[in-house]
């Protein structure tokens, strides 16, 4: 598990230039992005994640209803995983990247949470042909296989809602021992089989 010290310095190696900065902002700041300012979305991401109870919920925006926000996460309206009493078992915020994402994921893993999949395994879920690369959805499925989790039948979340799937944790050990580093290069190696690789998600 991460302390933030030890976050950071994992970031430090992931971090090179604003081009690893956020690629999502509601309101665009003028200052370029800095390791600050990642570490402290990453960090707010990953230890909200980690001290939540409760399933995690992962999938394309437009699939998690506000309903949910509110009733798992007590996210409601314009909140964030920055305001107080909100829960990590949503990623809402307003500044968002591919690591922040990342790190979410990872506390969930770390508290070896189940995770409730709200998106279909569809070819537009799971593979960008534009950029050549993973949907995010398909990047935290890559991260739930790579340390120890296991897909069983959905859950209901809330009334009307139910997930289309459920991920559990069958290797505590893996789960608690995840990183960042194995992450990456987990998705790094199945994004380098290109659309193969994402077909047998879809699969899945």
């Amino acid at each position: 598990m991460y302390t933030r010290q030890s976050l950071r310095n994992e970031l430090a190696k992931i971090y090179r230039d604003a081009a690893d900065g956020f690629m999502y902002e509601e309101k665009k700041n003028s200052k370029a992005t800095t390791l600050d300012d990642i570490e402290r979305y990453c960090w707010a991401a990953y230890s909200k994640a980690r001290s939540a109870a409760g399933p995690q919920i992962i999938g394309r925006i437009a699939d998690i209803h506000q309903s949910i926000r509110a009733k798992i996460a007590g996210i409601i309206g314009q909140q964030t995983l920055l305001d107080d009493g909100t829960r990590g078992n949503v990623l809402k915020m307003d500044k968002w990247c591919l690591v922040m994402n990342d790190c979410w994921l990872l506390g969930g893993i770390h508290r070896t949470a189940s995770f409730a999949v709200m998106s279909q395994a569809t070819w537009q879920n799971v593979w960008n042909p534009q950029i050549q690369s993973f949907v995010v959805t398909a990047r935290e499925v890559i991260g739930l296989n790579e340390f120890g989790y296991v897909k069983q039948a959905g859950a209901a979340l809330a009334p009307g809602s139910k997930a289309l799937a459920t991920y559990v944790c069958a290797n505590p050990n893996r789960a608690r021992g995840a990183d960042l580093q194995d992450y990456h290069l987990a998705v790094a190696l199945r994004e380098s089989r290109g659309p193969l690789g994402a077909a047998e998600l879809v699969r899945q």
